[in-house]
């Protein structure tokens, strides 16, 4: 039984695990996306994947492990910057365009791979299909994306956590900031967000976390 950063965790049946009493422990999480995303970037030829969350260590060595060049880029900071906030007729309002001309700036066909992790349920609503859209035409033919989306059961006093990769299979999910969940997509929201890639393989755990591999 794994022992957390803050303590012991019970894991049930999917690999998550249950706080116990006192602070809030990291959860080691099973996750079936992230054996299949790590799967589908074997081979000699490194490959350039983006990781969008929080700053991880743990995540850059991995894919720097298996031969990989990695780009990060924390989007919940960046759109923390006030400069991104306009005033409007409306009143002050985020400025996704503004915020895509600094962030997230790829070419086309550049990148192999994404980790969005489940941030499309915690970043501005203007931002998220414009990143979707910017992220499918950046990916190359083949590439992969992993993102995970909070079921409605979660509820919106949700935990939110920083994404770790321990192994190909394991996640460390650290207790972050308190943030309220925005938005919960279902699967044909999913889907409309995801237009722009060729598939999507859908993964529902036990936890109140959908994970979804988008295929270009």
């Amino acid at each position: 039984m794994p022992l957390s950063l803050f303590g012991k965790a019970r894991l049930n049946g999917n690999g998550a695990a249950f706080p116990g009493r006192g602070p809030t422990p990291a959860l080691l999480r099973h996750s079936n996306g992230l054996r299949e995303f790590a799967a589908a970037l074997q081979g000699d030829e490194p490959r350039t994947i983006l990781d969008l969350g929080q700053t991880s260590s743990a995540n850059l060595s991995f894919l720097s492990n298996l031969g990989h060049r990695t780009r990060h880029e924390d989007l919940l900071y960046g759109c923390a910057d006030p400069k991104f906030v306009v005033k409007t007729e409306a009143g002050r309002q985020f400025d996704a365009d503004l915020f895509l001309a600094h962030n997230v700036s790829y070419g086309a066909a550049t990148l192999d791979g994404a980790l969005l992790w489940d941030l499309a349920d915690y970043l501005e609503e203007p931002l998220v299909r414009p990143l979707v859209h910017r992220l499918a035409q950046a990916m190359r033919p083949g590439g992969i994306l992993l993102a995970y989306f909070h079921t409605r059961d979660a509820g919106p006093s949700a935990p939110f956590y920083r994404y770790h990769i321990k192994d190909a299979e394991h996640l460390e999910l650290r207790p972050a900031e308190t943030r309220p969940l925005l938005r919960i997509y279902n699967n044909r929201n999913i889907e409309q967000l995801f237009s722009g890639f060729k598939s999507l393989k859908f993964f529902l755990a036990r936890d109140n976390l959908r994970e979804v591999l988008a295929f270009k």
